[in-house]
């Protein structure tokens, strides 16, 4: 069995990496690190940045997982700064700022592995879903996560992280990519 260093200690992508990952014999090894974000509009440079920094630190391979969003009616707001807006929105902020506009948004999963010389390999998977009209899940949850749907509102984010599911089908995700070519490419 292949191990992989995971720089995060968030049970909900532990889960999603375990799910894609172990099936193909990649066993998920959960890191702590001190990781600074960086503050960018481009999602990719981020999910980069914490890649080089989980490697620099551990001086080994590591992968690490960024989530950004897209709000097309709101020019592509929040973007990589999600959690720090999260913060200050409340659910009612976010309804109102999509009070009559298309409610559609694109959450983007990055993936990002340093190899052993430090080198990234970056691969995303996109999700379109939209805001539902009332929140459900529980307060433990981002206010985005409570008001987003990908299921056509049948559940939201936060329903699924509350029922401990996935979040995506596991096929759906780009760690099924990064495991296609972490086991093609990985040197023993």
């Amino acid at each position: 069995m292949l191990k992989l260093i995971f720089a995060t200690t968030n049970a909900r992508k532990i889960k999603e990496a375990k799910a894609a990952c172990e099936p193909a014999g990649i066993f998920i090894i959960p890191q702590k690190l001190a990781i600074e974000e960086i503050q960018n509009s481009d999602g990719k440079k981020v999910a980069m940045h914490k890649a080089k920094q989980a490697f620099n630190i551990l001086q080994k391979p590591v992968v690490v997982t960024d989530t950004f969003w897209n709000i097309p009616a709101l020019n592509g707001f929040p973007g990589p700064y999600m959690k720090d807006v999260d913060i200050w929105f409340s659910v009612l902020d976010w309804q109102n700022l999509l009070k009559n506009k298309n409610k559609e948004a694109i959450c983007y999963e990055n993936v990002v592995y340093a190899d052993k010389l430090g080198k990234l390999h970056y691969f995303v998977s996109t999700f379109k879903g939209e805001f539902v009209d009332e929140p459900s899940g529980s307060l433990n949850n981002l206010n985005l996560e409570r008001m987003f749907s990908f299921d056509g509102g049948k559940n939201t984010l936060a329903d699924l992280h509350d029922s401990n599911q996935l979040t995506y089908h596991p096929d759906d995700y780009c760690w099924v990519d990064f495991v296609k070519w972490y086991t093609k490419n990985i040197i023993l």
